[in-house]
């Protein structure tokens, strides 16, 4: 069941992101998709998206480690590379429907973790946010970001991110 499903995609960069673009980026392209800052609720037994601009957790870490070795433990339980969102309780309007990790090796170049929550959006759908996120990024006009019956459509200025310096987290071995 959809309601219950989170969604985690992680990139890995050869380079150190700027975090202060990428959090500004990210806000401008909230505004373009609003309901990945919103929260979930159930209405008469129906699931839906309330934009209310809840904000999106951006945390970072400094790990030990080269970027090759946070490679190698991306799908090992606890590789501390995303913070996945819990969709049961996402489901229940309590917490995030996207969070957003930064990681920087001690070896250099950036892992950026994201996960949602599938109600909110498909694969498709976060495209449309990424490609709105890379353009806000880089300064350049965003993309038109239209998703089917956008629940958010109309319901005002959005983009607030929640940023946290998290300090060093201990690099885990598979």
């Amino acid at each position: 069941m959809l309601a219950d499903l989170s969604v985690s995609v992680v990139l890995f960069f050869e380079q150190a992101l700027d975090e202060d673009r990428l959090a500004a980026g990210l806000a401008r392209a909230l505004e373009r998709v609003p309901v990945f800052a919103g929260r979930l609720r159930t209405v008469g037994g129906a699931l839906e998206a309330v934009c209310d601009d809840f904000g999106v957790p951006m945390d970072s870490y400094d790990v030990d480690g080269t970027l090759a070795e946070a490679m190698g433990r991306v799908t090992s339980a606890g590789g501390q590379l995303v913070d996945p969102v819990d969709a049961p309780a996402a489901r229940a309007g309590g917490v995030p429907l996207l969070t957003v990790r930064l990681t920087r090796p001690s070896g250099g170049g950036t892992v950026l973790g994201r996960s949602w929550h599938h109600a909110i959006g498909d694969l498709q759908s976060f495209m449309l946010l990424m490609h709105a996120w890379s353009a806000a990024s880089e300064g350049a006009e965003l993309p038109e970001a239209e998703l089917t019956e956008d629940p958010c459509r109309g319901s005002g200025p959005r983009g607030r991110t929640r940023r946290r310096r998290r300090g060093s987290a201990p690099a885990r071995s598979r």
